[in-house]
């Protein structure tokens, strides 16, 4: 893989039984993702600053082996695996010991902020001419975007802590948004195994969501959406139950 992060486990990441799994893994892969891009100059503050632009992430696909503690550093390695005019997938390794904990691909594209709307990967002398090979068939989800079927289980506001350099909710917030679906009784039967989320469209300052919920045995389908129905994100969890 193109980039290499050892990665301290962090306490702020565990859960409520002292263990790291999605919550953790997705703020480790973005890590790496960030650090990447600031090898090449290529950072959200650049972008951002000089070109009026920052990488949008729109789907992301996250396969979790194990949950882990604090005995030890994390490896997280990352790559581009795939290139179009628009569009880059990232592909994450997460191992602990040589332990594999998680997989995942992160589809993203960049985003002129003023003007709304996606730009061409080659707009910015993207650096990297070679794609590595993808760990396996990591193809994030197209997810249904609709509510009709699903149970309203509570509404968020979005305030200022949550919001990034575009001004919008950061997308890490909404892992939090989906897990707050179910509370401690849940967690503590159950761990998450498979994660999928498309992020449809952005999630603004002072906008209240609405979450939803359908679950199907494992499968747990999840969406954000505005006061007036627009889909801001849609989320397919796959939990089953602890051994």
């Amino acid at each position: 893989m193109q980039f290499e992060q050892l990665i301290t486990p962090q306490y702020r990441d565990a859960g409520a039984d002292g263990t790291i799994g999605l919550k953790g893994y997705m703020n480790y892969c973005q890590d790496a993702a960030t650090w990447h891009m600031k090898g090449y100059d290529l950072g959200n503050d650049r972008l951002i600053e000089e070109f009026g632009m920052a990488w949008m992430y729109t789907k992301c696909r996250m396969k979790i082996f194990s949950r882990t503690g604090f005995h030890g550093p994390l490896l997280v390695e990352t790559g581009m695996t795939s290139e179009e005019k628009v569009r880059v997938d990232r592909d994450f390794r997460i191992t602990q010991a040589g332990k594999l904990l998680a997989l995942s691909r992160l589809e993203s594209c960049l985003y002129k902020v003023d003007e709304n709307r996606l730009c061409k990967i080659r707009d910015i002398d993207y650096p990297i001419n070679e794609c590595d090979e993808p760990f396996e068939d990591l193809t994030p989800k197209r997810l249904p975007k609709d509510i009709s079927g699903m149970d309203k289980i509570y509404d968020y506001r979005i305030r200022y802590s949550v919001l990034d350099k575009s001004m919008h909710m950061n997308n890490l917030h909404f892992t939090d948004l989906f897990m707050n679906v179910f509370g401690p009784e849940f967690y503590e039967t159950h761990v998450i195994r498979e994660y999928d989320i498309n992020y449809i469209s952005q999630g603004m300052y002072n906008m209240v969501l609405g979450v939803y919920m359908k679950r199907e045995g494992d499968v747990i389908n999840m969406a954000a959406a505005d006061e007036d129905g627009r889909l801001i994100a849609a989320c397919r969890m796959v939990a089953c139950g602890k051994e």
